[in-house]
């Protein structure tokens, strides 16, 4: 597999505290990896750092060998919208909106034509087992339903890698376990890489590879 992500040497201060402390790791295309570690051991950070969502003190973070840091405003937003979907802890789903709607939001900024995006959501909707739900607003779906609408929105422009952030840390264990899962099963099925920050040791070990963190640095 060729290499996706690199980072090298990343460093984030918020403050006097030294969050990020000389990052670097590779990402392989196709590939599972959970980032693990406790609360404050810098996960979070490091993802944002990765989705251009964050810029680091110190360091680089290569996509397909290209800088991303020496990316302008415009050009970095177009980035993420185009190669990089977010899943995060708690949905964020646009309360008024079906679920099919909020897939398609990624689609429309995009500027893909309606029936195009709305075929594309239909078919990833279906993939998550939503084929019933597709016209439902999210408070009439379950905490795990509602987390997989979160996923198909984070794959409707097809990205090439999904970065998740503690993604089943608002779910029971059984759904925790489904979503998980359901990553190998859309790694499977659209070869979607994923990078998956997670405290949940038992759910870390499903990956393809762990990353252990450790008070902002790799430990293991």
């Amino acid at each position: 597999m060729d290499t996706l992500f690199a980072v090298e040497e990343v460093h984030k201060r918020y403050g006097t505290v030294d969050v990020l402390r000389g990052i670097s790791l590779e990402v392989k295309t196709g590939e599972v990896l959970a980032i693990a570690g406790a609360s404050g051991a810098g996960k979070s950070t490091l993802l944002h750092i990765m989705g251009s969502l964050e810029k680091p003190d110190k360091g680089s973070i290569f996509f397909r060998g290209v800088n991303i840091l020496e990316y302008r405003k415009q050009e970095l937003a177009r980035f993420r919208n185009h190669h990089i979907g977010f899943v995060f802890q708690f949905h964020h789903l646009l309360p008024e909106f079906t679920a099919i709607e909020n897939v398609c939001i990624p689609a429309y900024i995009a500027g893909i034509p309606k029936k195009e995006a709305l075929s594309r959501a239909t078919q990833l909707l279906e993939f998550m087992g939503l084929r019933d739900r597709i016209h439902h607003r999210p408070a009439a779906l379950s905490g795990g339903e509602q987390q997989r609408v979160a996923v198909a929105r984070a794959l409707m422009n097809n990205p090439e890698v999904v970065l998740a952030d503690e993604p089943s840390g608002n779910l029971d264990s059984a759904s925790a376990t489904a979503l998980h899962n359901l990553f190998f099963d859309l790694r499977r099925e659209f070869g979607t890489t994923f990078v998956i920050v997670t405290h949940n040791d038992t759910l870390a070990t499903l990956s393809d590879r762990r990353l252990l963190m450790k008070d902002g640095r790799i430990a293991s």
